[in-house]
């Protein structure tokens, strides 16, 4: 969206060129492996750079913000050096302890309008939309560091599965992924998908991953939202709601069909069997 007013002044072509050349740099600068890059440190951003970017201690917090040239936030002020000697804790200032991919898309903006209907006037209610997230009505745009969270250490959250339940997820994540490529090869080269059955696609996916994250959080209703998803795609299957020619060749697979039958079967016999140790 914010990209739109180029249009009155850069081709599209030279922008969609330009915005890909800058997306797939910056996939090798999230690394930790490489340590310094010499001269091109002051020029270009590198991972030694980014990794500053992605801290949540204090001294990493609003800094680093080039794609491709550091020179910018050396020039604006808003670049910082990496310390070797003190570690990196990486991720938000505040972390959700979970896997769910929907809340996590959503969680950080719901506490913005939070924030903001919390504040006295329009003018402070607006700002908290365009101001730092340390940012207080009488404070610097970034607020004041003696206001920020400085975090040092953090445990990782990572709740223990049985093996059998990641096996699962595992198998899923895999049906999942192959079903995203075949709708965006459908969809770039083929020209062939519906927009029922693509919305139908997407939707599915969506459910697939927010319920395997549930999975991963060991949420007490992962399982039966589990079973939901797994009967909604035999459905989708049975009534026809998936029409192209390739979505309909991979889930008429006679191992997928199966698959998805088993899966509904395992979660019938784990719901019951936690009910009835309750």
């Amino acid at each position: 969206m914010f990209y739109l007013p180029l249009a009155f002044f850069i081709p599209p072509s030279h922008f969609v060129a330009h915005h890909q050349f800058n997306l797939i740099y910056q996939l090798w600068i999230h690394t930790t492996v490489i340590k310094d890059l010499g001269p091109l440190e002051w020029i270009f951003n590198t991972p030694k750079h980014h990794r500053v970017h992605h801290g949540c201690n204090l001294y990493c917090l609003d800094t680093n913000y080039g794609g491709v040239l550091i020179v910018w936030d050396r020039i604006f002020g808003t670049f910082a050096q990496e310390r070797p000697k003190e570690e990196i804790v990486y991720g938000l200032v505040v972390s959700p302890q979970t896997y769910n991919p929907i809340y996590l898309q959503v969680f950080y903006a719901l506490a913005m309008i939070g924030r903001s209907l919390d504040m006295g006037n329009l003018r402070d209610r607006l700002a908290v939309y365009w101001k730092g997230p340390s940012w207080q009505p009488g404070l610097p745009r970034l607020g004041l560091d003696e206001f920020k969270v400085n975090v040092t250490s953090r445990v990782k959250y990572n709740p223990q599965l049985p093996t059998w339940q990641s096996c699962y997820i595992v198998l899923h994540f895999c049906l999942v992924l192959y079903t995203h490529c075949q709708l965006y090869d459908e969809k770039t080269f083929s020209q062939e998908l519906h927009g029922i059955s693509s919305t139908a696609m997407v939707i599915n996916n969506v459910c697939a991953l927010t319920t395997l994250g549930l999975l991963f959080d060991r949420s007490k209703f992962a399982g039966l939202l589990e079973l939901m998803r797994c009967l909604c795609y035999l459905y989708f299957f049975r009534y026809n709601l998936i029409t192209s020619s390739t979505s309909r060749s991979f889930f008429a697979l006679p191992f997928v069909t199966h698959f998805y039958v088993a899966s509904c079967c395992l979660w019938i016999y784990e719901i019951l069997r936690i009910a009835a140790t309750r």
